[in-house]
């Protein structure tokens, strides 16, 4: 099963798109936890690093991490094409960021 989820997320993506359109893995909920999480450590004045290993598109994370004027944002994913996606989505995280195309393990 393991093998199978990995080449869902290297060859799948379009897939991978509708189950997250479609919040079957709730990251509804992740983002708001996230959001209360980072308000209640950081508020909105304090400045952090945020570390997303095995970042995909970023999507959800980027919409959270644009709230916050001082994060500094590096993703981290193998998957080529949802580097290039998340290109678009950090762009409007407010503070530096970057996109390693690399294994997260490895990182």
């Amino acid at each position: 099963m393991e093998n199978q989820n990995f080449i869902l997320f290297t060859t799948g993506w379009q897939a991978y798109q509708a189950i997250l359109e479609h919040d079957c893995l709730w990251h509804s909920i992740a983002e708001h936890e996230l959001k209360s999480a980072l308000v209640q450590t950081f508020g909105f004045s304090r400045p952090f690093h945020f570390l997303d290993l095995a970042c995909g598109d970023a999507r959800f994370t980027s919409r959270v991490l644009a709230e916050f004027p001082h994060c500094h944002y590096s993703g981290v994913d193998s998957s080529s094409e949802a580097l290039r996606e998340a290109s678009q989505f950090v762009g409007k995280i407010k503070g530096s960021r970057e996109l390693i195309a690399q294994d997260y393990l490895a990182f």
